[in-house]
């Protein structure tokens, strides 16, 4: 299983189980299970850039690959 607090503050290439990517993405945040009210598993908060204003949210359970490039 992927440490998902590894990949914070890093710009990611993400593919998930549904087929979506997300290309170039930067990973501002990360919640712990046990502190997500939605379901219980590992998070992390992205965003199309470092200065962008909002993002979206993806479980771990949705990822299935990561990959840092910058």
């Amino acid at each position: 299983m992927v440490n998902l607090r590894d990949y914070v503050d890093k710009i990611v290439n993400i593919e998930c189980f549904d087929g979506d990517r997300y290309n170039k993405y930067y990973i501002c945040d990360f919640t712990i299970w046990y502190d997500n009210d939605d379901r219980e598993e590992d998070s992390i908060d992205i965003m199309v850039s470092r200065d962008a204003n909002s993002g979206f949210t993806l479980y771990a359970d949705e990822i299935k690959s990561i990959e840092v490039i910058e």
